[in-house]
């Protein structure tokens, strides 16, 4: 027997394309939120799809970035697949209590790319990942294409992951993060 024994259809997939990471001060936890995107749509025909694609928030909570992460696997039914991640947000509480235990754990993982959009807010995470654009895509957002709208309106340039840490770490350097709301 050859072939694709291994194959797993599309819609049986969890495909995460965003994260956003928070951090509770009184439980000591860290929160992580992760934008779920359904292909369903777009695997079951060759024609256009007429239903926009759904998006979920998924939430994991825990005392490591680790544990957060393995909340998610818990609650989800399907595999979990992260390398579709495209931007990742920190909150501000998350910026004030330190950032260098989940830095580990993003350089560690394997599926985390180091070219994601990163951004910081001071807003809900769940309700920005819940954003969809004007043709009811959450993958087509300006989050996930900052350039065209940081040449039209925007002072503090967008920041791809390996820059964003390479700045952080450099003691000469001040990052900037760009704000969204």
């Amino acid at each position: 027997l050859s072939g694709c024994w291994d194959e797993k259809d599309i819609v049986e997939m969890q495909y995460i394309t965003a994260i956003g990471i928070d951090y509770d001060k009184e439980k000591e936890d860290y929160i992580l939120y992760a934008q779920v995107v359904s292909f369903a749509g777009v695997a079951k025909s060759e024609q256009a799809a007429t239903v926009p694609s759904k998006v979920w928030v998924a939430k994991g909570q825990g005392k490591s970035m680790e544990a957060a992460i393995n909340m998610i696997y818990d609650k989800s039914n399907q595999i979990v697949y992260w390398a579709h991640i495209g931007i990742i947000i920190f909150h501000e509480r998350l910026l004030q209590h330190g950032i260098d235990q989940i830095s580990d754990s993003l350089a560690r993982f394997q599926q985390i790319r180091e070219t994601n959009w990163m951004y910081g807010t001071k807003d809900s995470i769940e309700d920005i990942l819940l954003v969809t654009s004007l043709f009811s895509s959450a993958v087509q957002t300006t989050l996930f294409n900052p350039e065209e709208a940081y040449h039209v309106h925007s002072i503090i340039s967008p920041i791809r992951m390996h820059r964003f840490y390479s700045d952080f770490t450099e003691k000469a350097t001040t990052t900037k993060l760009p704000m969204i709301s």
